[in-house]
């Protein structure tokens, strides 16, 4: 079993990341994840993102982008956006694009949130998934080749 308690922001209320996922944005950047928060000052609102660097990969012919989580869960956690401020859905091309990262980062595990706010997506208005190099406890567990139906 795998337990990871995030001490270094606040959980946000299921409500709170609806409203957030639904409202239309007219700052800058959009969001925290868009690709203008490389090397942001930010301001009162929006935290500063100075050292934050960003590399571009393609995911199934889409743009997305890599940067280093500044919310460290394990080793090496980055977050995969998409070029574009678009929101999350979760839909069949999303395990294309799971497996496309993987493809190209074999070391690495990826994941994605729901798109629903009650069950831990945090930032519904952008596509985007979590990853790292992260071996899950269940990766190290034995497993049987062979099912008895007995």
């Amino acid at each position: 079993m795998d337990i990871t308690i995030n001490l270094s922001k606040p959980e946000k209320d299921p409500r709170d990341i609806a409203k957030a996922g639904k409202a239309k944005k007219s700052g800058y950047p959009s969001c925290l994840l868009c690709k203008e928060n490389e090397g942001y000052a930010g301001h009162i609102s929006h935290p500063a993102r100075q050292n934050h660097r960003i590399i571009p990969i393609t995911l199934c012919g889409e743009q997305y982008n890599l940067q280093y989580s500044p919310y460290v869960y394990y080793n090496e956690q980055c977050i995969v956006f998409n070029d574009r401020h678009i929101p999350m859905k979760i839909n069949k091309a999303v395990f294309a694009k799971l497996l496309d990262f993987v493809k190209q980062f074999p070391h690495y595990t990826v994941g994605s949130n729901a798109d629903l706010p009650i069950v831990g997506g945090s930032i519904l208005s952008h596509d985007h998934f979590q990853g790292g190099e992260y071996e899950f406890a269940m990766a190290k567990t034995p497993y049987e080749t062979e099912i008895s139906l007995k």
